[in-house]
C-alpha cells in the first residue's frame, strides 16, 4: 500500500514497494508497474535492492511502458521521462532523477519503470522504491479527469474452463463489492463488455500470476467467432521475450479491425430467459444489451491470477 509523508514545504513523497522476478537467464531488462501512483507527480528517487549485486544498472521512467516495448527503437526516446544509472553496492542502488515529471500517458494512476542490466540472472527478485512529489497537470481537462470511463453499460464476466460457467463480477470489479473469481486454469477467461467499442481497461490484481511464459491472449467478436483482437499493448506484463502477464497493476489496450456486438450467456439471461417462458416472476424490469465483449485468458498452469478491479480507461 501506498503512504504519504508531509514534508516541510507541503509537497508529498509517495512510496511504494513491488517485486518483480527476472523470468529469462540472460534476461537484459525487466518491467515495473506500481500501481496507485499519483498522476501528475515527479520521481525524485528510486531505491532499488536485489537478492544479488549487478553492476551498470540503468532505471528508465517511461511516459507508458506499453507503448515503450511496441514502439521501434527510433521512437522509443519519446516515450522516456527520465533515466539514471549506476552499480549495486551490498545489494542496494539509490538513483536521483532531479524532479523527473511524468504526466501518466493513460491517465490512471500508474508509474511504470523499466530496469536494464548486461545480465540478470533468472531468479533475480528486485524490490522498488519510488519516491516523489505530488505536481500540477498541464491541462485543466487532465486535473479534472479521473481517467476511468464513466460507462453504465460496463460488465465483467468470468467464465470458468472446468464447468463452463458464466458469472457476472461487475460489481466486485468495479469496487463495489460481490463475489470475484480468479483465472487459474489456461482455458479460464475473463469477459469486458460495453455498448460502445471500448478498447483499453485497468487492470489491478490483489494475486499475480507467477508463472513463466504466461501470455495474455486477447480475443473479441467479429460475428461469428472469437477471433485475435488485432495488436495489444499490455503494460500488465514483465516485457520480457517470453512475457509474464497480469503480473503487474497495468492498462491492457487492444485495437481491433472488426468487432461486432452480442450477448453472452451469463446469469442474467438464464433470469430473463425464465421470465420470458414464464417459469419465473420478474423481479424487477430487467435490461441486458448488445455490447461490445472482448474476452481474456493467459497460459497460466500454476498459481492464479486474481483481479482486484477492472475499469474502463478514458
Amino acid at each position: 500500500m501506498n503512504y504519504i509523508q508531509s514534508i516541510i514545504n507541503q509537497n508529498s513523497v509517495i512510496s511504494k514497494v513491488a517485486s518483480a522476478p527476472a523470468s529469462l537467464a540472460g534476461a537484459t531488462e525487466v518491467y515495473i508497474s506500481i500501481g496507485g501512483w499519483p498522476k501528475s507527480s515527479t520521481v525524485d528517487r528510486i531505491i532499488l535492492s536485489a537478492n544479488n549485486s549487478i553492476a551498470n544498472v540503468t532505471v528508465t521512467v517511461l511516459t507508458d511502458s506499453a507503448l515503450y516495448r511496441a514502439a521501434s527503437a527510433t521512437n522509443k526516446p519519446l516515450y522516456i521521462a527520465g533515466s539514471a544509472s549506476g552499480s549495486m553496492a551490498n545489494n542496494m542502488l539509490v538513483l536521483d532523477l532531479s524532479e523527473c515529471f511524468v504526466e501518466d500517458v493513460r491517465n490512471v494512476g500508474v508509474l511504470h519503470l523499466r530496469i536494464s542490466a548486461a545480465s540478470i540472472t533468472t531468479g533475480t527478485v528486485f524490490t522498488v522504491r519510488a519516491e516523489g512529489k505530488r505536481s500540477f497537470p498541464t491541462t485543466a481537462n487532465r486535473g479534472d479527469s479521473t481517467g476511468i470511463a464513466r460507462d453504465l453499460s460496463f460488465k465483467v464476466v468470468h467464465e470458468d474452463s472446468g464447468t463452463g460457467a458464466l458469472t457476472d463480477i461487475t460489481s466486485a470489479m468495479t469496487l463495489h463489492g460481490g463475489e470475484n473469481f480468479p483465472l487459474n486454469n489456461a482455458n479460464d477467461y475473463v469477459y469486458v463488455g460495453s455498448e460502445k467499442p471500448q478498447n483499453k481497461w485497468l487492470f489491478e490484481f490483489s494475486t499475480v500470476s507467477t508463472g513463466s511464459n504466461s501470455a495474455l491472449t486477447a480475443e473479441v467478436w467479429n460475428g461469428s467467432a472469437w477471433v485475435v483482437a488485432g495488436s495489444v499493448l499490455d503494460n500488465t506484463s514483465d516485457g520480457m521475450s517470453s512475457p509474464g502477464s497480469f503480473r503487474f497493476d497495468g492498462v491492457v489496450l487492444i485495437n481491433a479491425a472488426t468487432w461486432v456486438k452480442r450477448q453472452i450467456n451469463d446469469s442474467i439471461n438464464d433470469i430473463i430467459n425464465d421470465v420470458t417462458n414464464g417459469n419465473t416472476q420478474p423481479p424487477t424490469l430487467l435490461s441486458n444489451p448488445l455490447r461490445f465483449w472482448a474476452r481474456f485468458k493467459i497460459n497460466i498452469t500454476s498459481g492464479e491470477a486474481r483481479f482486484q478491479s477492472i475499469r474502463p480507461v478514458e
